[in-house]
């Protein structure tokens, strides 16, 4: 059987113990991307009641297909049912709030934190126009805000935070968006009577 865990990225492999007639070797285990005739071997057990594998390398929107061979002494191989998972979708960051402030020219960013595994780093990028930028890598889970000076009043600029995983996967959050006036100090103003 299979059981994915999201929250972890990982996938569990259980399976019943080998009694066959002919003397016990080895388990294989074994694993494709979906759709690839490229098999990996993700590890080798040589006693007959190691029966459960934790794979904790699937990267996100990648599907798999699992099986468990059993190798003889004699070097004979006999192979499980084969058994797929759909990709693990990873989640990514919503920005929860893009305030400026035209006195210091600056963008705060707050996110939601990860909650996913092999987390890595967020990386906050800006975009004027056609132009985008890396504007900071921060390698701390915990740290959920930015802040971007140096900006130019009267001008759009746009904030992604992405999350890189140590697998290599980059999960892209949503773009928000926004600017100031150069000679106000919070925007929209008050409107009065």
């Amino acid at each position: 059987t299979l059981a994915v865990d999201g929250t972890l990225g990982t996938v569990t492999l259980t399976w019943t113990p080998y009694q066959g007639d002919a003397a016990f070797g080895s388990y294989l285990l074994l694993r494709n991307v979906f759709e690839s005739t490229v098999v990996d071997t993700l590890d080798r057990f040589f006693r007959t009641d190691q029966t459960a594998y934790v794979d904790t390398t699937p990267v996100g929107s990648t599907g798999y297909v699992y099986r468990v061979s059993v190798i003889s002494e004699q070097g004979l191989e006999a192979a499980s049912v084969k058994q797929g998972i759909p990709p693990i979708e990873l989640p990514g960051v919503d920005i929860l709030g893009l305030r400026f402030d035209s006195v210091d020219a600056t963008a705060s960013l707050d996110w939601r934190p990860y909650s996913g595994p092999r987390f890595a780093a967020y990386e906050v990028q800006r975009t004027v126009g056609a132009t985008s930028v890396i504007v900071v890598r921060l390698p701390d889970v915990s740290t959920t805000t930015f802040t971007d000076s140096l900006l130019v009043g009267g001008t759009d600029y746009s904030y992604q935070v992405s999350v890189l995983t140590s697998g290599g996967e980059v999960l892209l959050g949503e773009s928000v968006s926004g600017s100031f006036h150069r000679h106000v100090a919070s925007w929209p103003l008050p409107v009065s009577g």
